[in-house]
């Protein structure tokens, strides 16, 4: 069930995740200053699908680890925050509009 559902997600397909935590992780995620909404569905349904499986997997009888999918959720849902909230909100806390800056904090933002 875990793999069907995650296939059909282009960010989520066939990733581990420490490739996955990477990939969120990186300062690279959005190139350039504008995300378009195909980018923002795609997360926001990335995220629903780690939350369901995730949360489907923590109801298991069976031992399993809770800190890296934490981790996803938690990046993910932070790219997701990124996405939605206008760039010129940010430049107040950073001082500057350069996009390095803004993709560099993004990322801090995500970790």
């Amino acid at each position: 069930l875990n793999v069907l559902l995650l296939w059909h997600v282009p960010l989520l397909k066939g990733r581990s995740q420490p490739v996955l935590l990477n990939t969120l992780f990186s300062k690279e995620f959005f190139q350039g200053n504008e995300v378009n909404s195909s980018e923002v569905h795609m997360l926001l349904l990335a995220l629903l699908v780690k939350a369901i499986t995730t949360l489907f997997a923590l109801s298991m009888p069976t031992p399993t680890g809770v800190v890296a999918p934490a981790l996803v959720l938690g990046a993910l849902l932070m790219r997701c925050f990124t996405s939605l909230v206008p760039e010129r909100c940010f430049v107040p806390f950073l001082g500057t509009d350069s996009p390095s800056e803004l993709d560099a904090f993004e990322a801090r933002l995500a970790i």
